[in-house]
């Protein structure tokens, strides 16, 4: 096993060690603090003082801590749990105890703290493996496939706002992903716009209680024969409904005839148009990418977002299944951004480890390791659902905090663009 202290962090974890009166807890964080400077430890006496800061609770098989609602607690928190059983104590409750409680990451208290802390890399960092420059490459593929991967990122723009484009094949978990990642965006890295261009399935403002319209194609109108400003055709909330102040929304179109109208060349338009005014314009697309016999352009829109998208993002089920309409779609993508890579999201989170390692490097193998820029793992836990009903962003848990990831490794906060204000004029 590699040392953990070799591997780069690209920031301090929180790790909560239950209290117990085993010795493997006291030389756990004694070796964090002696050698590792990527990791926290906090004691934990009492469930009240597990809060978003905490990544990781470590609990062994004879903590009072140890039930099925505090579990259900933790995961809906969106923290991950290791269970640590002693194989030759007779006071605790045991290894198959903690596996059926659902807890998938199990070790043997006899286990160093180093391949402790090596197990607390993995557990955390799949939910952002990035292919890239190797710094969260925690689940490699092969060694082939890791060596392969592409180590050039694209850069930003700096005189217009950036494009990132959000599809695959997974059409309800694109919209989550999208509306997820342009709220987190809109907190913490810019004017924000949120676009559906997604012909199949236009819901966001469905989803958000948003109006209906105005719609992309009253955007385009203004531009062409208006004064560009496209801060007079944003979709309103509808009444009763909040809205998002941070967050600004242009609707899909509802009747499926008239996405002709909008076209490939005028969603491009759009999309540059919109860049110029929010620092941040997140683009719905179809699952669809393909052309149409005869030049139908019935998926041009989305064909536009993935095609000048400075970043673009494919959703897709975490399942063999999955993979292979991934890569179909995939296939398209590739056409459009003339092999600009990728990022995958998985929409789920497979319990196994080695789950989540094949599914990795299933995509990444088959659509080759130049084209997948990341990979990681989006989990939609009960919070998701109830977003839904309330027609609310996802803020809390385990989802909010893939969000937060996603939009780190897409916009990181140091990435220099211009500041932008966008206003209604009266």
């Amino acid at each position: 096993m590699a040392d953990p202290t070799q591997v780069r962090s690209t920031g301090v974890r929180t790790v909560g060690l239950v209290a117990s009166h085993r010795a493997w807890r006291t030389d756990f964080a004694r070796y964090v603090q002696d050698h590792i400077t990527g990791l926290r430890v906090r004691v934990l006496r009492d469930p009240r003082a597990i809060d978003d800061s905490i990544d990781v609770v470590i609990i062994d098989d004879s903590s009072t801590f140890l039930n099925r609602e505090s579990l259900r607690q933790l995961r809906d928190a969106g923290v991950e749990v290791i269970g640590i059983y002693d194989p030759n104590e007779h006071h605790g409750q045991g290894q198959a105890y903690l596996n059926r409680l659902g807890i998938a990451d199990v070790a043997s208290a006899e286990l160093m703290a180093s391949q402790l802390v090596a197990l607390i890399q993995e557990v955390t960092k799949d939910a952002s493996v990035e292919l890239g420059d190797g710094d969260e490459l925690t689940l490699p593929p092969s060694p082939a496939i890791a060596a392969a991967a592409s180590t050039v990122k694209p850069a930003l723009p700096t005189d217009r706002g950036t494009i990132i484009s959000v599809g695959g094949p997974s059409t309800l978990n694109a919209v989550e992903v999208a509306i997820g990642l342009a709220a987190e965006l809109a907190n913490k890295r810019g004017t924000t716009l949120l676009v559906d261009l997604d012909e199949s399935t236009p819901m966001v403002s469905a989803r958000l209680g948003y109006r209906l319209e105005p719609t992309v194609l009253d955007a385009v109108e203004r531009i062409y024969y208006g004064d560009a400003d496209l801060s007079q055709t944003l979709t309103e909330p509808t009444q009763g409904s909040k809205g998002f102040a941070r967050m600004h929304l242009l609707a899909g179109i509802a009747n499926p005839d008239d996405w002709s109208l909008l076209g490939r060349d005028r969603a491009r338009d759009l999309l540059r148009k919109a860049a110029e005014q929010w620092d941040l314009v997140v683009a719905t697309s179809g699952p669809q990418l393909h052309s149409l016999p005869q030049g139908a352009d019935r998926y041009g829109a989305s064909q536009a977002a993935v095609e000048i998208g400075d970043l673009a993002v494919g959703v897709c089920q975490p399942t063999p299944t999955g993979v292979l309409q991934a890569l179909d779609w995939l296939i398209e993508a590739r056409r459009l951004r003339h092999a600009a890579p990728v990022w995958i999201v998985f929409a789920g989170r497979p319990r196994s480890a080695v789950q989540r390692a094949d599914l990795v490097e299933a995509v990444t193998r088959e659509a080759g390791a130049d084209l997948i820029a990341g990979v990681m793992f989006a989990s939609a836990g009960p919070e998701v659902e109830s977003a839904c009903w309330d027609g609310r962003v996802v803020t809390k848990g385990r989802f909010a905090k893939s969000m937060r990831s996603l939009a780190d490794a897409l916009v990181p906060a140091t990435a220099k663009r211009r500041r932008l204000r966008i206003g209604r004029r009266g």
